[in-house]
């Protein structure tokens, strides 16, 4: 792993034990601590700004995390074969962070990681993480792309909030649930694909999308949560493929274009009427309308 630092750092956490200070002292980086399980770790001091860590050891590192008040220190960290777990706020409020390669041996990223990293720019999901925890990358407002694994199965709640930078995102098909403001003030966001795996759309998942012009609900969706669309202003177009309306929240097309009655949600046509009176649904009766039309 690569970790920014600036002299005393960071705590490296083991199967069964813990390095509790590293730190840097007249160019050299000095620790005081053996694995348990043996093996060899070696650390050495690249720069001010940036530690290099090679592990041979026969067991692995299960989680690093930096500590709180030398996190305005780092600015880049890469996440290496040792390491399985990023662990709970590991790099919250790094603010000076750019950029993070993960390792693929990765494979829990544990809630709000990286929070708050409102600098970042470019982060990649390792392919064995199969769920994106509470608020991962909540506030990482200078984060512009980001690539989901196909090996995701759900994104929690506040996953992608406040990413303002981000313009888009491909979910991939294998992801069931979409949690409660997932992508909640992503106002960049011009587009969204919800793979046919879908079956629930949290409260507020994509509320305050600004720059979202239309979307697509595929078939399997059944739940969509309250205020889930509210105050995407550029939203005027919304197919829902389900035969069956989905359980709808209270305000979740609230103002937008549909909610104002300038846009229009798109239904199986012979749903039509189930739509108009279903709850929730029947709010917008006067915008919904056939597919094709």
């Amino acid at each position: 792993m690569i970790i920014g630092c600036n002299n005393e750092i960071t705590e490296v956490h083991y199967s069964g034990y813990t390095i509790d200070k590293i730190y840097a002292c007249g160019g050299q980086l000095v620790y005081e601590a053996t694995p348990s399980f043996g093996g060899k770790f070696k650390l050495t001091l690249l720069d001010e700004s940036t530690v290099s860590a090679e592990c041979d050891a026969t067991s692995a590192i299960t989680a690093v995390e930096i500590l709180p008040q030398y996190s305005g220190s780092v600015v880049s960290a890469e996440i290496g074969d040792c390491v399985t777990t990023i662990d709970d706020g590991a790099f919250e409020n790094c603010s000076a962070l750019t950029s993070a390669s993960i390792s693929d041996s990765v494979t829990s990223i544990v809630k709000y990681a990286f929070n708050k990293c409102i600098n970042l720019t470019s982060v990649n999901i390792p392919s064995g993480v199969t769920v994106l925890t509470e608020g991962v990358f909540h506030m990482c407002s200078g984060l512009t792309s980001i690539t989901i694994p196909s090996g995701v199965t759900s994104i929690g709640k506040h996953t992608f909030g406040y990413c303002r930078s981000l313009t888009g995102v491909t979910i991939p098909n294998g992801v069931t649930s979409i949690g409660d403001a997932a992508f909640n003030r992503c106002g960049s966001f011009t587009s969204v694909t919800i793979p046919d795996s879908v079956t629930s759309i949290g409260p507020l998942a994509f509320q305050n999308c600004s720059g979202l012009s239309s979307v697509i609900i595929p078939s399997g969706v059944t739940s969509i949560g309250y205020n889930t669309f509210q105050n995407c202003s550029g939203l005027s177009s919304v197919t829902v493929n389900a035969a069956t309306p989905p359980t709808l929240g209270t305000g979740a097309f609230d103002d937008t274009p549909i909610g104002s009655g300038t846009g229009a949600i798109y239904v199986p046509a012979a749903s039509v009427n189930a739509y108009k009176t279903a709850s929730g649904w029947s709010a917008y009766a006067d915008r919904i309308q056939p597919m094709g039309q």
